[in-house]
């Protein structure tokens, strides 16, 4: 029997580890300098506030790799 593992936030140990694990980058770095914008227009005056949007990335590694390949051939017949 085969699983897929698959981790949230990108931290170093996952692609450190045997097999790499699959993961979720958040793109925190983005996050934080858009947090940093918008409280910065904010304390200059800016009267709106506008939703910002910043979509997650799914970083594809050894741990979910097998399982994917086999999803797609059975797709693919």
């Amino acid at each position: 029997q085969e699983i897929a593992i698959v981790d949230y936030d990108d931290i170093a140990m996952s692609e450190l580890v045997k097999p790499a694990i699959t993961t979720v980058n958040q793109k925190l770095r983005e996050i934080a300098k858009l947090a940093l914008d918008s409280l910065e227009a904010l304390m200059d005056g800016a009267k709106k506030r506008e939703i910002l949007e910043v979509l997650p990335e799914l970083v594809v590694r050894d741990s979910s790799q097998l399982k994917s390949k086999k999803i797609m051939r059975k797709a693919n017949k």
